[in-house]
């Protein structure tokens, strides 16, 4: 019940239980006023409502203020035979239940985890569509999504990718190709290069190389058709990005395929000065100053000076011991000379870079064989040990050679059979100056005098296919459809590459249809 003092108002708390139920006198205990207080009639929603009030403030936390502060109990010490008290939260300290407490807490807990888990996630995915970006539009992945054209230019990237890796394979595959050394070699190796040039117009290195194969395979099946080609791909390797001694290696190879020995001379001492001082700039390209030396050397023996030849055929085989045609070429000018054990030597060079190399292994047969022969008669003008003179008459042999060739090529046919001849006479072992003597009785219409010629050849070096080529066409000529068609197909085994390969087969064709 409340109480007010009528004199200076001040408002009293009682206990309902302390209040009789008559009326009664009470005394202010602020001025000391006495006066008479009527109890209260009794409302019963009150009281509920008071009672309802009053146990919520009892179980409510108290708030901390000015007025009334907080007392808060000094922790007792921690001691041996009192424990330790667990730290109280600050929310605890504050009168929230414990229960309330611990939820709220693992409440915030697992919503502090869930937020790190989906930010985690998300960054991982983030990086994972850019990294898929990346590897989409360097065409090594097809993307599902993206605009048409994008599409379309990850698909180009990616075959143009996949075909550089073939490309790559292919000229690998093409450089062993070229270093066996025969025309069927040369011939795939010249298909693979020329693949490769098509997909990178701009490497002048591949169209040289192309024209190498092509010069090498012109040089061993005499195929005339390919002299245009070398010259064409000469002149896109000196348009192209390329160094100074692989362009001057290009026209080089031009220059002989045409048959111009004074260019060819010329070409020969630029591409030397090009090329030497690289040598011991960098060994890794040493391969390439051997091919450089060989087609120098190759010029000079066009020229008659086998001397120069010689040496650059032995510097060639020093950068590169594994290079066939220089190993072999410098034994066919060692033999030339007489100096067959030099000779047999560098064909045993040759042959460890391609042991089925047929045309090696005839010529080491004959160097052996030669070998093996006692020195009776020696020339008047040789001596042992002096390759001088026998050069001297090498180059004379290839001047002869070369007339002849330029007559027959002119239809000057008895000329040419002058020139062939006497070639034969300064070195009659030569095969090929016995072949290019019957095929130039075949042109004058003599063939029993070709037959002997050819046959002359093969006895001298069994593996010369141009001169079963001769054979079939005399045998062709004479009615002899079966031997014929026996030398035709000696000839292709031989030099299946060569430029009328498709011709010869198709008088095989003919001839057997019409016997």
């Amino acid at each position: 019940m409340r109480l007010q003092c009528p004199s200076c108002s001040t408002v009293f708390e009682l206990s309902d239980a302390a209040i009789p139920d008559s009326p009664f006198k009470a005394r202010c205990s602020k001025c000391g006023t006495i006066f008479t207080a009527q109890p209260s009639a009794p409302d019963p929603v009150r009281d509920e409502l008071t009672a309802e009030f009053e146990r919520e403030a009892a179980t409510a936390p108290r708030p901390l203020s000015a007025a009334q502060p907080r007392k808060v109990q000094p922790e007792p010490r921690p001691s041996s035979d009192f424990p330790q008290p667990r730290e109280t939260h600050r929310y605890q300290a504050n009168g929230i239940p414990e229960e309330e407490f611990q939820h709220t807490l693992k409440t915030l807990k697992s919503r502090s985890r869930n937020q790190l888990v989906l930010l985690f996630t998300l960054i991982v995915v983030i990086i994972s569509l850019a990294g898929l970006t990346v590897l989409g539009r360097q065409g090594l992945i097809h993307l599902p999504w993206g605009a048409p054209e994008i599409k379309q230019q990850i698909t180009t990237t990616h075959v143009r990718h996949l075909q550089q890796i073939k490309n790559e394979g292919d000229l690998r595959q093409a450089l062993e190709l070229y270093k066996l050394g025969t025309p069927e070699a040369y011939q795939r190796a010249a298909e693979l290069f020329a693949a490769a040039a098509k997909a990178r117009p701009d490497d002048g290195a591949i169209e040289v190389w192309l024209a190498a194969s092509l010069f090498w395979q012109n040089r061993l099946s005499t195929d005339q058709a390919l002299v245009g080609r070398v010259c064409e791909s000469s002149q896109r390797a000196q348009t192209a990005k390329t160094e100074a001694p692989v362009a001057a290696r290009a026209r080089l190879y031009c220059a002989l395929a045409s048959g111009e020995t004074e260019r060819s001379l010329e070409l020969a001492q630029q591409l030397v000065a090009l090329g030497e001082p690289l040598i011991e700039v960098d060994r890794d390209a040493w391969p390439q100053r051997a091919e450089e030396r060989l087609s120098a050397a190759l010029a000079y023996v066009a020229g008659g000076k086998s001397s120069e030849a010689l040496d650059h055929l032995k510097r060639a085989v020093e950068l590169d011991a594994t290079n066939l045609q220089a190993n072999f070429e410098l034994a066919k000018l060692l033999a030339e000379g007489k100096d067959y054990a030099a000779a047999i030597e560098r064909g045993e060079a040759a042959l460890k870079t391609n042991p089925e190399h047929a045309g090696i292994k005839s010529a080491i047969e004959q160097w052996r064989a030669k070998l093996a022969q006692p020195t009776s008669e020696p020339d008047d003008d040789y001596e042992p040990g002096d390759a001088g003179n026998a050069l001297a008459r090498h180059d004379q042999f290839n001047m002869l050679m070369r007339q002849g060739r330029e007559a027959m090529n002119a239809g000057r046919y008895t000329e040419a059979l002058h020139y062939f001849a006497s070639a034969k006479q300064i070195m009659p072992l030569s095969s090929d100056a016995t072949t290019a003597l019957g095929y130039a009785y075949l042109s004058l219409g003599n063939n029993s005098a070709a037959l002997d010629r050819f046959n002359e050849a093969l006895g001298n070096n069994p593996g010369h296919a141009s001169a079963y080529r001769g054979l079939g066409i005399c045998h062709q000529r004479m009615g002899s459809s079966g031997k014929a068609i026996y030398y035709y197909e000696r000839y292709l085994q031989l030099a299946p590459g060569a430029s009328d390969a498709d011709q010869i087969r198709q008088r095989i064709t003919e001839l057997r249809a019409g016997g």
